[in-house]
């Protein structure tokens, strides 16, 4: 295995210092299965200080984790985490060692780690070290605790969320032990913070077996996130084809491309629904607008707790309440929806049409859907291609344009005469042509 030349760099000074060093963790992982490692973390017997003076004038030293005996060098533009062998002392608050002592042998390092695959060592000479079988649970896709699983969740219950992230990352299976005591444990969930909540589902559902861990494990991911609680009871409906909704949500999430908004949009998506309306996956709701807007401002709430960016939250909420939406398939419809949505978002609503219709998989009313989003993406095509007018930026009129005619002033009259225009525009009963706007400016002056 082929290392960068930085992390031999390191590793070759730390032991010509005397010192064991050794790669280890998620970037051995990664090396075997030939992937390209995210992260480089190094362990080592030197202390912080230790390693802070050996590279000295060399790498740059950040203290990103000093009680935990753990340096970042900036390895010309290679961040490596350098930690001192640690056993980690008794954990008191479901999350954190009280105590950490350095100086611990290579063995109790690996000891404390969270999985028999993130437990494994990259020696001198390449050889692995593997004292927990990481390499076998590798081999047959395993996600499996590092000795007994209830202890690995009690220390640290971020862990539970980690082990299914791993199981949807890597479409590795939950070793039975490690998913029984997960679910055993998932009351200790309340103790993790939000925005880890956030970062280790985004993660989870930007894997490839996001569906299969969402469907065989939404009872543990509900103490997480509780909002998802009411359509995780849901019955089997016959509009999905029998399935409970949240059986419908996983497969969805499934089929779908791993865009973090279709996918954080499909997981978010029932917050509206009535337990009794589950069967709306097959269209709008009786409730139209107000549907939508439930299940937007469900989205907008239960994004704002996790504390996710902003503008990310924005974007998924819009995309919730876009899915609640149906499709129009005629000139004008789409010319509003793109002038609403925006394109971006319409994009995104076609993805997550796509994963639905994949997951009703030819159920009742899939044939009619699926010919609505194809004419759906068709007008869609020919509107973009024919450079249709979909906002104010894209009018040939402009309030200067207003001004110069004598029409207008600054102000909220000109503002609706602009709204007035685009109106007409969106409608296919002007073109967005200039002298045809002035025109019709000119005519309907009041």
């Amino acid at each position: 295995m082929e290392l960068p030349w930085q992390i031999g760099e390191i590793l070759g000074s730390l032991r010509a210092a005397g010192y064991q060093a050794y790669a280890v963790g998620g970037c051995v992982r990664d090396m075997l299965r030939g992937a390209a490692p995210h992260d480089w973390d190094l362990c080592t017997s030197a202390l912080p200080g230790e390693v802070e003076r050996l590279f000295l004038g060399r790498f740059a030293a950040a203290h990103t984790g000093a009680a935990h005996g753990t340096l970042t060098l900036a390895a010309e533009g290679l961040p490596v985490e350098v930690t001192t062998f640690r056993a980690d002392g008794p954990y008191t608050d479901h999350r954190r060692p009280a105590s950490v002592r350095l100086g611990a042998s290579l063995a109790e390092d690996l000891a404390r780690r969270d999985f028999t695959i993130n437990a494994m060592a990259l020696g001198p000479e390449g050889e692995v070290i593997d004292l927990f079988g990481g390499r076998r649970d590798l081999s047959a896709g395993l996600v499996r605790c590092v000795g007994n699983p209830k202890d690995r969740f009690a220390e640290d219950a971020l862990r539970i969320l980690r082990a299914l992230r791993f199981a949807a990352a890597l479409d590795f299976a939950m070793e039975p032990a490690t998913l029984a005591a997960a679910r055993a444990q998932k009351g200790a969930l309340r103790f993790v913070a939000a925005e880890r909540v956030a970062a280790e589902l985004d993660r989870l559902l930007a894997g490839p077996g996001a569906g299969r861990v969402l469907a065989g494990c939404g009872d543990i991911l509900a103490v997480a996130l509780p909002e998802i609680a009411d359509v995780l009871c849901g019955p089997p409906c016959p509009a999905l084809a029998g399935r409970t909704p949240w059986e419908f949500v996983a497969e969805t999430i499934g089929a779908a491309a791993p865009v973090p908004q279709v996918r954080w949009a499909l997981l978010l998506g029932g917050l509206g629904r009535k337990k009794e309306g589950a069967a709306g996956e097959q269209g709008p709701a009786p409730e139209g607008e107000s549907r939508a807007e439930r299940a937007g401002a469900g989205a907008e709430q239960a994004l704002r707790r996790l504390k996710v960016k902003r503008s990310f939250g924005t974007q998924a909420a819009a995309l919730v309440r876009c899915c609640c939406m149906p499709l129009p398939t005629d000139e004008t419809g789409v010319r509003r929806f793109l002038a609403h949505w925006g394109l971006a978002t319409a994009l995104w609503r076609m993805e997550a049409e796509r994963a639905r219709l994949a997951a009703l998989a030819g159920g009742p009313g899939a044939r009619c859907r699926r010919q609505g989003l194809e004419r759906f993406e068709e007008l869609v095509k020919e509107q973009l291609a024919a450079g249709a007018c979909l906002g104010p930026a894209d009018l040939a009129v402009k309030g200067k344009e207003l001004l110069e005619a004598g029409l207008y002033r600054p102000g909220p009259e000109m503002g609706r005469a602009l709204k007035e225009l685009l109106e007409q525009v969106l409608e296919g009963a002007l073109p967005n042509e200039k002298n045809a706007l002035l025109a019709w400016a000119a005519e309907h002056k009041k």
